[in-house]
This record gives C-alpha cells, structure tokens and sequence, in this order.
C-alpha cells in the first residue's frame, strides 16, 4: 500500500488561542491510542536493556499531558490506567515472555495491525502480575 506526499500547515495559537479550537474527539482517540502505544514501546525497550530508571522517567514526563490530553476522550479512563499499569511494571524487571507480548500488542496498536495469533492474550502484562 502507498500513500501520496501529505501537505499541510500549522500556526502557532498560544494556549487560549488553541483552548479554542473544537476537539474532534475521534482523532484525539486514535492519537492518545498511537501515543500510549509508541510511549510504552519506548518504556518496554528500556526495560529489557535494564535502564528501569530511564523507562520510569520517560512515563513520569509524559504522564501530566497524557492524562491532561485523555480527558474527555471516550476511552480516556482505560487509557489512563493502562498508562498508569504500564508505568509501574516497566520500572522494574519485567519477565522475557511477558515483555515480548506486551511489545508485540503494543506495536500492533500502534500500527493499526489485527491481532491474528490465535494465542495471544487479551491482557499484554498476563504473565507478569
């Protein structure tokens, strides 16, 4: 599949400018999806090279405008707490199976991918509670 060369513009709106605007709350969906699926990816990565402070760092920086940004999304509750799960288990060892599974679910997400193993669990941390 190809898609052609996109073309758009931004201007800059200081915060009430931008407060402004309305939401389209379907795109701010996929996008909180997308970011909680590149941001745990990033965080699973650290994890399985041991730097745990680092993937607890990058969750801690995120997690002010990733909650702010989820508010009022539909889905915005469960993205939180899937936030909020991740940034716990990936601060610390996280087992070689269960990192694998999460990484895989996640990157699916993020890439829009069906789930087509007929094995893979509903709940990516499964083999780590």
């Amino acid at each position: 599949m190809k898609a052609g060369a996109v073309h758009f513009e931004l201007t800059f709106g200081d915060g009430p400018e931008n407060r402004a605007q309305r939401r389209d709350v379907e795109v701010s969906q996929s996008v909180a999806e997308a970011w909680i699926a590149w941001l745990i990816n990033q965080a699973i990565g650290l994890n399985g090279e041991g730097r745990f402070d680092q993937a607890a760092k990058l969750m801690l920086s995120q997690r002010r405008y990733f909650e702010r940004y989820c508010d009022g999304l539909p889905a915005g509750s469960e993205l939180v707490r899937q936030f909020e799960e991740a940034q716990r288990r990936t601060a610390a060892p996280i087992d070689e199976m269960t990192r694998k599974e999460a990484s895989i679910s996640y990157l699916k997400r993020l890439t829009y991918q069906r789930e087509l193993r007929a094995e893979a669990p509903a709940d990516p941390w499964k083999g780590d509670r």
